[in-house]
């Protein structure tokens, strides 16, 4: 069938296939809610992100989205709902979808873009405000106060989103698309 991608196929994840009202629905946005962020550009997508719809009226406005988009959306999402700003929501969750980790040029990377931490190891991102945030590993018993840095005065509280549940979350919606197709 065409449009049907391997979700364990990175190759396949920035192919054009999802529609918005799924990555809303991986996201647990509403899907007029999602449209917003992109009308009032508070998701700016680049070339090969989207799919532009055809409409005259929706000309450039995105129609289908990749899988890594779709993640980046859920991961920004999460940190919507505490109170960050879309746009730095966005490019925050970023540090995921769009850069791996740890790589020294040699051997297997530890983390590739959009990808999880070998389990047992949990994925974090710690979001502590601007667009900047860290995408860490941690134990099934981490050790918390390790992940952040200290100091006086005492920084606003972070914002951890785990991972881990958003990508099973955001497989198993876009999956599921992909089987009813």
């Amino acid at each position: 069938m065409e449009g049907m991608i391997d979700l364990n196929d990175m190759s396949q994840w920035d192919h054009p296939v999802f529609p918005v009202a799924v990555a809303a629905q991986a996201s647990m946005v509403a899907p007029g809610t999602l449209r917003m962020w992109f009308v009032r550009e508070r998701i700016t997508l680049k070339a090969g992100e989207f799919d532009p719809g055809t409409d005259a009226e929706k000309a450039g406005l995105p129609r289908l989205l990749t899988f890594r988009t779709v993640l980046t959306i859920a991961a920004a999402a999460a940190l919507v709902r505490t109170g960050t700003d879309v746009a730095v929501a966005y490019e925050a969750a970023k540090e995921w979808t769009w850069f791996g980790e740890g790589w020294n040029g040699q051997g297997p990377c530890p983390r590739d873009p959009a990808c999880l931490f070998e389990l047992p190891s949990f994925t974090f991102l710690i979001h502590r405000g601007g667009p900047f945030a860290k995408v860490v590993k941690g134990n099934p018993a981490p050790d918390y106060p390790d992940l952040f840095a200290g100091g006086n005065p005492v920084p606003p509280s972070p914002t951890i989103v785990h991972l881990n549940y958003i990508d099973k979350y955001v497989r198993g919606v876009c999956e599921g698309f992909l089987r009813d197709a």
